[in-house]
């Protein structure tokens, strides 16, 4: 009978210690730049988006748990989208990179594409990296750096739309 208790109450402590119960949810942003006609061709450029507000806590709450209780956050996907001209295309890309920042943290690499297809996208998903940025997205505001090379010259301003979908795992309260 002793060994059943102590079975039993061994059973309820590794069950409520052992068992932490994770949620997943997303956090999407849309940042937008513009890439002057006048950027020279075959020189690689930086453009710095201004900050976005990340709203953590409440994205957190909205999701049943706190910005203190993620345990990761990853990019999901990362797409640029032609927004201006209207027949705009990606075709003047060589390559692009995009570059996360947030105060008193390192900027780091979050999706890239080094050889763009010269095939009239409109839209261009880009490959992301396995960086945690659970402490980016946890800071009040992060800024994007977006480093990109020209192979065709532009005749007017295009203006692109960067949609960032983040991947989240947090502990539930």
């Amino acid at each position: 009978m002793k060994y059943f208790i102590f079975s039993a109450v061994l059973f309820v402590a590794v069950g409520l210690t052992g068992c932490k119960k994770l949620i997943q949810f997303h956090m999407e942003y849309d940042n937008n730049i513009t890439i002057p006609a006048s950027t020279p061709v075959g020189v690689p450029f930086d453009i710095m988006t201004p900050e976005t507000t990340t709203n953590a806590d409440q994205q957190a709450g909205n999701n049943g748990t706190a910005a203190n209780l993620i345990t990761k956050i990853s990019l999901g996907s990362l797409q640029l989208k032609i927004l201006n001209p209207a027949s705009g295309n990606f075709n003047f890309l060589k390559s692009v990179e995009i570059f996360l920042n947030a105060t008193d943290l390192p900027e780091v690499r979050v999706a890239y594409d080094l050889d763009v297809p010269a095939t009239g996208l409109t839209e261009l998903p880009l490959t992301c990296t396995n960086a945690d940025l659970k402490d980016y997205l946890r800071k009040p505001a992060y800024s994007v750096r977006v480093k990109a090379l020209t192979d065709e010259a532009l005749d007017q301003d295009t203006e692109i739309n960067i949609h960032t979908k983040f991947d989240v795992d947090a502990g539930l309260f």
